[in-house]
């Protein structure tokens, strides 16, 4: 079996199709609804590391992840991008009494509900039917349409209680609210096209503004987000594509060799120390290289940041707390792309002084 570093693809080879221009723009808040205190093993694995002592160094190391969320505003319309993860444990399905991903920081304030008035919305999107994604659905009006991947309804098949997605609150499919799966193969109003280096996009708005991206690797129906935030430049909102800015950077020098590329890959860690099988945050590996290399080949674009679901670097650098709010159409003006690469940049050489 090849070793998992090699699997890394060239972002250089990937076709890229031009993003639009003198498009409209859509307003996009960040919102940071909390965090998970855990360790970098379970989301991170340095495969080229040769030092044994110092990659389990690292793989134990102390990381936290913030959990975001979005406010897209455009026009009228106001659509929340992804929910956080609930702070009320009695109302969660009952296998997280048992499993667990670190601890959690969730305060109130900093719930999604809270965060914004839940009659204003026009839309729920999520990136997938993830615990720290779903949130606390039940709170907002069932009139609220929501929008998921192609395939995610199958995948969760009724949710905990009904023999399906044993992680997935059953209680959110029976609201009488309206689940819009976004794929070709879910109506006339998703049409396929290709957008910078992703092969699949659905224009949301229907003005090349704002896509539905596509982003495979991580779990059935997982969907990034594409927005033209200001004159020109872009925002790509990568949810659970990958947990770690090391899994898409650096971006690997020229000419490519695997021997050179210092992205990391998807670790592997057991849910209980029981556990008899290993886990990975990719459910499909194959599909996150080139998703991974997607978004390393969109960072090399100079008006387009990605931001991850979980990217404690942009916390970081715009010195973000559960509950507080960015604006991410100043991302140029404040320099933030530039200073959450650099922040990665230093926390990948403190790793490797350990």
């Amino acid at each position: 079996m090849s070793h998992p570093h090699t699997s890394h693809i060239d972002p250089r080879s990937l076709p890229f199709e031009p993003l639009p221009k003198g498009v409209p723009t859509c307003s996009v808040e960040l919102l940071h609804m909390g965090w998970i205190h855990s360790r970098r093993g379970m989301w991170a694995d340095d495969a080229w590391e040769q030092d044994e002592r110092r990659k389990q160094a690292k793989a134990d190391a102390d990381y936290s992840l913030p959990i975001f969320g979005a406010l897209l505003q455009h026009g009228e319309d106001r659509y929340l991008w992804d929910l956080g993860w609930r702070n009320d444990p009695e109302n969660l399905p009952e296998m997280f009494k048992s499993v667990s991903f670190g601890r959690t920081e969730l305060p109130s304030s900093a719930q999604a509900h809270n965060l914004v008035d839940p009659s204003s919305l026009t839309g729920i999107i999520w990136s997938h039917a993830h615990i720290d994604h779903y949130g606390a659905t039940d709170r907002f009006p069932p009139t609220i349409p929501l929008f998921l991947g192609e395939g995610s309804l199958k995948w969760i098949n009724g949710g905990d209680k009904k023999g399906g997605l044993k992680s997935f609150p059953s209680t959110y499919l029976e609201q009488g609210r309206e689940f819009i799966e976004v794929g070709e193969g879910s109506g006339e109003r998703w049409k396929k096209r290709a957008i910078g280096p992703f092969e699949e996009a659905y224009d949301l708005f229907g003005d090349e503004s704002t896509f539905l991206v596509k982003a495979s690797g991580h779990c059935p129906g997982h969907l990034a987000l594409l927005a033209h935030v200001s004159s020109g430049d872009w925002v790509f909102l990568a949810g659970d594509a990958a947990h770690n800015q090391a899994l898409y950077l650096p971006v690997p020098p020229q000419p490519f060799h695997h021997e050179t590329d210092r992205r990391s890959v998807p670790a592997k860690f057991k849910l209980t120390p029981e556990s008899e099988n290993w886990s990975c945050m990719q459910d499909f590996p194959e599909m996150f290289w080139r998703t991974a290399s997607a978004m390393t080949r969109l960072e090399m674009e100079d008006n387009v940041m990605v931001v991850l679901g979980h990217e404690k670097e942009f916390a970081t650098v715009a010195g973000l707390e559960a509950g507080d709010r960015c604006d991410l159409s100043q991302w140029r003006q404040k320099d933030l792309k530039k200073k959450k690469d650099q922040e990665g940049e230093k926390v990948r050489e403190g790793l490797n002084e350990l």
